[in-house]
Order: structure tokens, then C-alpha cells, then sequence
């Protein structure tokens, strides 16, 4: 199998130390809050003039008719965008080549199908086999959906921030969906990492500051132990996804279901401005 170049969307984790007490606070520390909302914003934006990337949304769909009255149509829908004018063109054509790449991709991050026509085909042939053996056993087959879309979320002077979303039903409790993010440097079309956009030893003083602000989003209190909170992350301690959108005055970062929560809590963001993070943010690397 094929895999997109270092299966840049996989959600890493990187352990470091996270702030804990045996005593947990009732309420969230209103002082912290305020502090942090000071020290945020306005602050820092990153700048978007006319020099962003031009592009259009391409949607591929295909469908097949219900089995029976009470059934619904069976669709898969593939949502994404092109460059379609950029002033440099190898940078476009490096960047339209990712994403169409991305729309390729199955759940294990492997290139699975050779163009998207073939996906589109690929999925409505397993649901007609799936249906028939559900005929023979005398059962209405249930719809099946695919919707997989990709959208910009930041056309900056220098950054091109995309979002994956799929969300899939083939039978079961309930659909399956992810987001994934990719932040492309559209000096050079490369896919950005979290190192590429901090300094050299960033890790605590990142990690530090994201967690109070996502204890703020979360409303959890400051002094509360984050092993005693709804959020499961390993053995305890807070860590930060690599899943993370470049924004025009914060980083999101994301948390798929099942990564800290189970998933009845859905897929859980929160911001971290710039404004916070200034000290350790390479400001040329987004500018």
C-alpha cells in the first residue's frame, strides 16, 4: 500500500508534565481565566490580503435506489478544494496533488483506491453486496453514507489550513467521523509540524499553556487533578494532540471520539491565541 508522506495526519501524543493537586478546586480559578483572557487578545492575527489562493469546491456523489418503500437512498458524497490561481505554480500543483491524495486515503491513513471515481464505485459495490445478503435473510438493508469533505478554514499571506471531515454509517450503533487537520506553507507547499512553527525546546512552555487553556474550555478547574476529570488521557497528565489548524488569531487543536473521551462527547477543540504563545512562536514561519 501507499501512504501519503509520513502520514502527516495521524493524531500523535507527546507526554510531558502536567500540572496536578491532591486538593481539586471547586470552581474554575477565576483568576487564571482572567489572566489568560489579558494576556490573549486581541493581540496577534495573521494577515490575509490578496495575495491568498484562489479555488473552487469540486463535489463527486453517487448514489443507488432504496431497497423497498421505508428505505432511504444510499449515497456516497466527496467534497474538496482546487487551486484553481496562485502566483506560484508549483506551489499549487504540489498543494492540489496532497489534497487529492487525502481524498484517497481510508481509515488506516493508506492510499487505497486509485482515483476518486473508483472510490465513489468501490463503496456503492460493497453496500450492493452487503444488500443482497441481507435479502436472502429476509432483512430491509439499512442506508449506508459516506460523506468525506475537505474545506478551507485559513487562506492566509502565508498559510493554507484545511479540514477533513468524514463521517460514515454502514450499519450500527451510530455513524463513524473524524477531523483531520493540514496546514500547508504556501511559500514552499510543505505540510507543517508543530516544530516547524516553534522554537527550538518549546514543548513545556506549549504544553503548560494549552492546558490551562483547555481546562478554561472545558470548565474544568485549575487545581482539579486531570486524571479526576471526564477525560482520559494516559496515566493522568495532559497532552496535546499533533491534530492542530493554523486559525487567523489562535491554534485549534482536536480530539477525535475515543482519543481522551468516549464518543457520546463528540469530537472536543478548544483555541490557543497566539497572543499566549508569543515567546515561543516562530512569527516568520506563518507570516
Amino acid at each position: 500500500m501507499r501512504y501519503l508522506v509520513g502520514s502527516c495526519w495521524l493524531v500523535c501524543l507527546f507526554l510531558a508534565t502536567a500540572c496536578q493537586s491532591d486538593q481539586p478546586a471547586a470552581v474554575v480559578d477565576s483568576e487564571a481565566r482572567a489572566a489568560a483572557q489579558r494576556e490573549a487578545g486581541p493581540g496577534f492575527q495573521l494577515q490575509i490580503s490578496g495575495d491568498t489562493a484562489h479555488y473552487e469546491q469540486l463535489v463527486l456523489a453517487k448514489e443507488v435506489e432504496p431497497f423497498g418503500e421505508e428505505a432511504q437512498v444510499t449515497q456516497i458524497r466527496l467534497s474538496y478544494p482546487k487551486i484553481t490561481d496562485f502566483k506560484a505554480e508549483e506551489v499549487k500543483d504540489s498543494i492540489n496533488a496532497v489534497i487529492y491524495e487525502i481524498m484517497l486515503l481510508n481509515d488506516a491513513g493508506e492510499i487505497a483506491y486509485d482515483n476518486l471515481q473508483q472510490r465513489l464505485d468501490a463503496f456503492i459495490r460493497e453496500y450492493e453486496m452487503a444488500k443482497e445478503e441481507m435479502k436472502k435473510q429476509l432483512v430491509l438493508p439499512n442506508r449506508w453514507t459516506c460523506e468525506v469533505e475537505i474545506k478551507v478554514v485559513l487562506n492566509s499571506n502565508r498559510i493554507l489550513s484545511l479540514q477533513l471531515h468524514e463521517a460514515n454509517f454502514t450499519g450500527g450503533a451510530h455513524p463513524n467521523s473524524y477531523t483531520r487537520y493540514f496546514n500547508f506553507d504556501l511559500k514552499t507547499a510543505k505540510l507543517l509540524a508543530l516544530e516547524d512553527i516553534f522554537v527550538e525546546g518549546y514543548q513545556q512552555e506549549l504544553l503548560q499553556t494549552a492546558e490551562r487553556y483547555f481546562r478554561m474550555a472545558r470548565e474544568i478547574p485549575a487545581k482539579q487533578p486531570m486524571g479526576e476529570t471526564d477525560y482520559e488521557f494516559p496515566g493522568g497528565r495532559f497532552l496535546l494532540p499533533r491534530n492542530f489548524a493554523l486559525g487567523k488569531t489562535g491554534i485549534a487543536f482536536c480530539f477525535n471520539p475515543y482519543d481522551i473521551a468516549p464518543y457520546s462527547m463528540g469530537t472536543i477543540e478548544f483555541e490557543l491565541p497566539y497572543q499566549a504563545i508569543l515567546p515561543i512562536l516562530k512569527q516568520e514561519a506563518v507570516l
